[in-house]
């Protein structure tokens, strides 16, 4: 059962419909009460409230999120705490992302509209790398659509849950926002199975920046293809598969352009040295294609 109900009012806001429930969270449309404008509510599950890690992580997104302006990261407006001791984050209300879209769609994207997209989700992710963030979480439903009519609509990379901060990769320590402290003990596995990277499976810890470029390689995949890079099912055949069998490239001779499949090649390489940076990956999509 949602924790919030119609109605309901929360710091300005008022709770006009459940959304929907992750993992850890639960989203609602509310509106701002001064104004009637549309946001997004997004509310710790209480069962994870007394979970340090989980709470972090939740807390974490939130601070990293709101330091935040780029056209292609989604927006933070605020974040508090429910009466309830819940913390929650207000974010600018896009109701479209790229799972609903493939699933209303019933298939593929168009080689033209995934460059576009592409394009805009890695150059948020170069900014997320800049500031030493990796967000090990890439996937259709983060990546919310500013429209219902695609050739319309804007990327915007959402749900940093699960990023990782990297300091000693900053540009500048000021550029890092003040965070808790979250220690992922070794040997876990973050992420979502069909688009994590070889090493993430062995160890969440060894998340880099081309961790997330395997990540947007399973993507661009599973959009021009209809189907994610691989089919299995079970979490042991899926680890096999990530690791040591070669992705199945041939899926993309008929919907895409040469250029775009030697580019998915590489950023799907097995070895992390061998996969391109996030900043060469948005030179060559610009030379395929991509409006600069």
């Amino acid at each position: 059962m949602p924790s919030l109900k119609p109605g309901d009012q929360l710091s300005g806001f008022r709770i006009e419909e459940f959304v929907e429930s992750g993992a850890t969270s639960e989203v609602y449309r509310a509106v701002a009460c001064e104004t009637g404008s549309s946001v997004a509510i997004k509310l710790l599950h209480p069962a994870w409230g007394s979970v340090a890690t989980i709470r972090s992580r939740f807390e974490n997104e939130g601070r990293t999120l709101l330091g935040l302006r780029h056209p292609n990261i989604v927006r933070v407006l605020a974040v508090g705490e429910a009466p309830s001791s819940q913390p929650f984050l207000t974010l600018e209300w896009i109701p479209n992302d790229l799972r609903k879209h493939l699933q209303s769609s019933g298939g593929s994207i168009a080689e033209s509209a995934v460059l576009r997209l592409a394009g805009q989700v890695a150059d948020a992710l170069c900014t997320l790398h800049s500031r030493g963030l990796i967000h090990r979480d890439l996937k259709p439903a983060n990546i919310l659509l500013t429209s219902h009519h695609l050739p319309e609509a804007e990327a915007k990379l959402a749900d940093l849950g699960l990023a990782k901060h990297v300091p000693a990769a900053l540009v500048s320590p000021t550029d890092a926002p003040v965070l808790n402290r979250v220690s992922t003990a070794r040997g876990t596995r973050l992420g979502t199975w069909e688009y994590m990277a070889p090493e993430l499976w062995i160890d969440a810890k060894n998340a880099s920046s081309k961790s997330d470029v395997y990540g947007l390689g399973c993507l661009l995949f599973h959009l021009l293809t209809g189907k994610p890079l691989y089919t299995v099912s079970d979490e042991h055949s899926l680890m096999f598969h990530h690791l040591f069998e070669p992705p199945p490239l041939e899926r993309l001779d008929s919907c895409t352009s040469s250029a775009l499949l030697s580019l998915i090649a590489s950023m799907l390489a097995k070895k992390v040295d061998s996969r391109p940076s996030m900043a060469e990956i948005q030179r060559e999509l610009t030379a395929i294609g991509v409006p600069s």
